[in-house]
């Protein structure tokens, strides 16, 4: 065959695969008990947050209970579920919770223990910013515009504009704050954060590409460290 009709049929099946993920996912591994359904609540509190500028206590206080109780009592396999089932253009609330995920992972592994909750609520709002982003920015298969990109970049200030207007997370952010009060473990905290959203983008499904295989993305973070 041609090689360059080769390259469009594949690219085309590539582009099939990608849709058609979410109905070819098999059922999600069963955990040991009947836990708080975490992506809908993440999806709930944080498409309200964003909306309303308010963080519901409740909600927010269940789902970090929900996350905490898989870290101490699920197998990791069952808490490190990662995959997307649902269409890669919805990817956001995905990206949050699978983000504060392996942030509490790697918490633990760290030792970190009375930080746990904090460092919870700082992964899952660290990307509340891009709720704000034109959604069509997530549906496209070509490049974005250069202001689409400047709009995406923006994302992390108009987060921080809504974090510093809600209570809960002033003192949560706050250097007050017992737990994240040491400048070290603050440091330790936003390098997990860092750490796990950039391998959490790397190896997850997007609109316009395919993930990275796991081994792909922690050779690539291995790399980018050695580098500095």
């Amino acid at each position: 065959a041609d090689p360059a009709t080769a390259a469009t049929v594949i690219r085309s099946e590539e582009k099939y695969w990608l849709e058609a993920m979410a109905e070819r996912a098999g059922a999600e591994p069963e955990p040991t008990r009947a836990p708080v359904r975490l992506l809908p609540h993440a999806r709930q509190l944080l498409e309200g947050y964003t909306k309303t500028g308010i963080l519901d206590p409740e909600f927010h206080s269940a789902l970090l209970d929900g996350l905490l109780d898989s870290l101490a009592n699920d197998p990791p396999h069952v808490f490190l579920d990662l995959a997307y089932r649902e269409p890669p253009k919805r990817y956001l609330p995905r990206h949050c919770l699978n983000v504060t995920k392996l942030a509490l992972f790697l918490g633990r592994g760290k030792r970190l223990a009375a930080e746990l909750r904090d460092l919870a609520t700082c992964a899952l709002l660290h990307d509340v910013g891009m709720f704000q982003v034109d959604e069509t920015a997530f549906k496209k298969r070509t490049a974005l515009s250069d202001d689409e990109w400047d709009h995406v970049r923006g994302h992390p200030q108009g987060g921080q504009i809504l974090q510093t207007k809600e209570v809960l997370l002033r003192e949560v952010f706050s250097h007050s704050v017992p737990s994240l009060a040491d400048p070290d473990i603050r440091r330790m905290c936003a390098r997990i954060v860092n750490v796990a959203d950039t391998y959490e983008a790397m190896v997850s499904p997007r609109v316009q590409r395919l993930p990275l295989l796991p081994h792909e993305g922690m050779r690539a973070l291995m790399d980018e460290g050695a580098r500095g």
